[in-house]
């Protein structure tokens, strides 16, 4: 995910963030209160160049069939580990990411 604004600090990071802390960085970066009912977390510790970041599971759920090809699916990622679940036929993989 690249990110760029002021305020930002030009670095790589080597972190598991998801499309749902977008929602809340933004509402961040605005100035706004954070709504309880948004999920994801706000990326501007990091953004500013913090350490303090808690990992944490990230799960997937794709229910259907997309236009890119991709079958139904599930996964879930902790830590190394990403486990996925394929609804169509109900084979699962696991990976270790390192």
């Amino acid at each position: 995910m690249l990110i760029a604004g002021p305020g930002i600090s030009s670095r790589e990071e080597d972190r598991a963030v998801t499309s749902s802390d977008l929602m809340p960085t933004l509402i961040d970066l605005a100035g706004l209160a954070q709504q309880p009912e948004v999920d994801g977390r706000s990326l501007t510790t990091l953004l500013a160049g913090g350490s303090e970041w808690t990992e944490r599971d990230l799960i997937w759920h794709y229910p259907h069939y997309s236009h890119q090809g991709g079958p139904p699916a599930s996964a879930i990622r902790s830590g190394a580990y990403k486990y996925l679940e394929y609804y169509e036929d109900g084979h699962r993989e696991l990976y270790n990411l390192e």
